[in-house]
């Protein structure tokens, strides 16, 4: 995988292996050591390629509250995983705690999310006593990034984005991997501006050399170089791609 990210032309990849309550309960400091072993394993390897450590975690209710000493990635991001089976009430309100205690979310892959449908009812957001008060104070601060171009998104989807939540693509949503209805997902979401950032999400290098530059291609096509390389640019100076 490592051979194969570099010969795309990655120069620095965050390593996010999952973390899930009771199911990869890996401490950080493990996920560190790891990662620094695998770094001096390419690098002897003759792989050009900076590895640093980071973690994708599940978002449930006790997240907040287990996030002592998490790993994010730079500007404070915390690379954040919706589950298929949780509720847009239990999202709002575990995220805009996140960002109350000064975390910034990166959303994981949402046009893969069942959460964010066409068929999200803003009447799912009952009980949030909390929803008005978001957007008021939201909606006041000055924004840091690019306004979406069109209002047909998912209400949950567009909440999270004026909270001050961010997203990642998957490239291989783009390369058509997760089936047709996630690709056009993918696509409707670059086209209107909702994606931060871009992700692999590659678990094994199968295929991956075929997917990649495909997935690439595709965002390059629809968005163009400069498009394309802003999302692979984390502070603007240097260019990794979560993985």
């Amino acid at each position: 995988m490592a051979a194969i990210l570099a010969g795309a032309g990655f120069c620095t990849i965050w390593c996010t292996p999952h973390r899930i309550a009771g199911v990869y309960d890996t401490p950080p400091g493990e996920i560190s050591a790891g990662v620094e072993e695998l770094q001096k394993r390419i690098s002897r390897a003759g792989i050009v390629l900076t590895l640093k450590p980071a973690t994708e975690y599940c978002l449930d209710e006790f997240l907040v509250s287990t996030l002592s000493h998490p790993l994010m990635l730079d500007e404070s991001l915390l690379l954040v995983e919706l589950p298929r089976t949780i509720l847009p009430k239990t999202v709002s309100e575990v995220l805009y705690q996140m960002i109350r205690n000064g975390t910034v979310p990166l959303i994981a892959h949402p046009e893969r999310s069942p959460v964010f449908s066409p068929e999200d009812d803003p009447a799912q957001y009952a009980g949030f006593s909390a929803l008005s008060a978001v957007r008021s104070l939201f909606s006041k601060r000055k924004k840091t990034h690019a306004p979406l171009r069109e209002t047909n998104l998912p209400p949950l989807l567009t909440l999270l984005r004026d909270m001050g939540c961010r997203f990642q693509g998957n490239i291989g949503s783009f390369a058509g991997i997760y089936g047709p209805s996630v690709q056009r997902t993918a696509l409707q979401y670059l086209r209107e501006g909702v994606y931060d950032r871009l992700g692999s999400d590659a678990h094994r290098p199968d295929q991956l050399g075929t997917w990649l530059p495909e997935g690439l291609g595709v965002v390059r096509e629809c968005i163009g170089p400069a498009g394309l390389k802003r999302l692979l640019r984390h502070d603007r100076q240097k260019a990794p791609v979560t993985d």
